[in-house]
């Protein structure tokens, strides 16, 4: 989401989760789906109440015969005039869970924000946007 002025997240759960392994066979188990990706880009970002932002990774599916791995976590940005000094605990980018014997949980994803300390620090305005975008004005 983009906006031009102003987005305010209140009470609200933005959620881009890859789904739980499902459809294999009990000799091949489906791993989980990978997280997707969040973009909140605007001049002022306001995050308020009881508000949280996921990509996570989906739990892989266990089988008789072999376990599905979790799927990795996905991508989270904040691209905002103001900036966060610290990471905010409500955004989750978990891996998915393995299912047990030798599949392996799903890699964390990333977050990135203003003011991590990070290469580059994102800011707003930023000069490219991909991918499909709402924007709010």
């Amino acid at each position: 989401m983009i906006a031009l002025g102003t987005l305010t997240v209140t009470d609200a759960t933005l959620q881009a989760n890859g789904g739980n392994g499902g459809g294999g066979s009990a000799y091949r188990p489906a791993g989980g789906g990978s997280g997707g990706g969040i973009l909140l880009a605007a001049k002022k970002l306001v995050l308020a109440g009881n508000w949280s932002v996921q990509a996570k990774g989906g739990n892989g599916q266990a089988g008789s015969a072999g376990n599905g791995g979790g799927g990795g976590g996905g991508r989270v940005a904040f691209y905002s005039g103001n900036t966060f000094g610290v990471m905010p605990a409500n955004v989750a980018t978990n891996g998915g869970a393995a299912s047990g014997g030798s599949s392996e949980a799903g890699n964390v994803g990333t977050f990135r924000y203003n003011g991590d300390g990070g290469a580059g620090d994102l800011s707003f305005p930023f000069v490219t946007v991909r991918g499909s975008v709402i924007l709010i004005n």
